[in-house]
């Protein structure tokens, strides 16, 4: 990518600019879940790779925000979402070389038709199926945590009204969904003793939810690129501000921290973890040790951080995936702003464009004012 800054008087003009490569012949990748939002920034990372490719996605929504993308090369219409049929029908009639899925639900369709599709297109390093449901279950992954002798929070399944007996009364506690991600349905209870009392709470025993202590602490997330538990590129971030309740936050610091990466990578090196993941952690207060609270097995929202950081996670895997050499890249220690508070963290601190949304925003407006008319619709496919 060639990008033009002139820095004059404290305003910056940035231009950016098609990448120039001499290959002619470039990757042709297939996301599969297109309908997920997540697609918007996997998209905006390969373009700007050193590797020329072109990008088909499959989608069953009108509503979705990746087929507006203009670093989408074809958007495929399928009458149901990752329908496996029209993905080896795209793979076929397209050429396609990878197939990149970038959700959840997106990486575990395709992990289980992995042995169809091994013979036909070349796949990225992606989990054994019950790994990634073991990982994406907040009562599973407690277990998993103590059998590799690694911390975790005090965590009970709910089955009833009555109180764990784990838990002080008194205590503060929050309640999760097993499968829950992106902080969405969390609730946290000043008083454990609540729980009984509150009806408002029951219909959550009966919907699969977890209690868990109530840690204090500095939340720092870890995200990876595996391959059979062998991490290949990673970034480590934490919010700049208090998160807005339990979702992310979208202020970000990228720097190092090698408590949380040695938690967090043995936890995947006992589990034989591939493919991308984004791991949620929380320092305790005092001691300072990282406790792992949730594992997202799939891209996360903040991926255009990671990239302004130095690493460029999408184009890694399907460099991986294809047998090319990938860069050393080696993330750097930067702020990453969004829109809305960049211009005051400029005046602030003199966090340079490149370290915000804006110029994707930008580059590639029509998804993001797409999301916009359509908020609510647009993130219920994201998982």
């Amino acid at each position: 990518m060639h990008v033009a800054v002139f820095d004059t008087s404290r305003f910056i003009f940035l231009f950016w600019l098609q990448p120039i490569n001499p290959l002619v012949q470039p990757v042709r990748i297939l996301i599969p879940d297109g309908d997920s939002p997540l697609a918007v920034p996997v998209l905006q990372c390969l373009h700007r790779s050193d590797m020329p490719c072109k990008v088909w996605l499959l989608h069953a929504d009108d509503i979705s925000t990746a087929p507006r993308s203009r670093f989408t090369h074809r958007a495929l219409r399928t009458p149901s979402a990752l329908n496996p049929e029209a993905v080896r029908n795209a793979v076929r009639e397209h050429g396609i070389d990878v197939v990149l899925p970038v959700s959840t639900a997106g990486i575990l369709a395709i992990a289980e038709l992995a042995d169809q599709l091994a013979p036909m297109v070349r796949l990225p390093a992606l989990p054994d199926p019950m790994v990634l449901r073991q990982l994406g279950d907040k009562w599973q992954l407690h277990q998993l945590l103590l059998d590799t002798g690694l911390p975790s929070p005090r965590t009970e399944l709910l089955t009833g009204p009555e109180l764990p007996g784990t838990f002080d009364p008194d205590e503060p506690v929050l309640l999760k969904p097993r499968c829950g991600q992106s902080g969405e349905g969390i609730f946290k209870v000043e008083r454990a003793s609540e729980l009984d009392q509150r009806p408002d709470l029951q219909d959550l025993i009966v919907a699969g939810y977890v209690i868990q202590a109530c840690l204090g602490g500095a939340n720092v997330d870890r995200s990876v690129l595996c391959d059979q538990g062998r991490v290949i590129t990673a970034t480590v971030q934490r919010p700049l501000h208090n998160r807005n309740g339990y979702k992310p936050s979208k202020d970000l610091h990228f720097g190092h921290d090698a408590a949380v990466a040695n938690v967090v990578d043995t936890l995947l090196e006992a589990c034989g973890w591939s493919g991308v993941a984004h791991i949620d952690t929380v320092k305790e207060a005092g001691s300072g040790i990282p406790y792992v609270v949730d594992v997202n097995p799939r891209y996360w929202a903040t991926l255009l951080g990671s990239f302004a950081a130095g690493i460029n996670f999408p184009a890694i895997q399907v460099a991986v995936a294809m047998g090319l050499p990938t860069p050393a890249e080696s993330m750097k220690e930067i702020d990453f702003i969004s829109a809305g508070t960049w211009p005051l963290h400029f005046l602030r601190h003199g966090t340079p464009l490149s370290h915000s949304t804006v110029p994707y925003n930008l580059a590639d407006p029509l998804p993001k004012l797409h999301l916009l008319l359509n908020r609510r619709r647009v993130i219920a496919m994201g998982r």
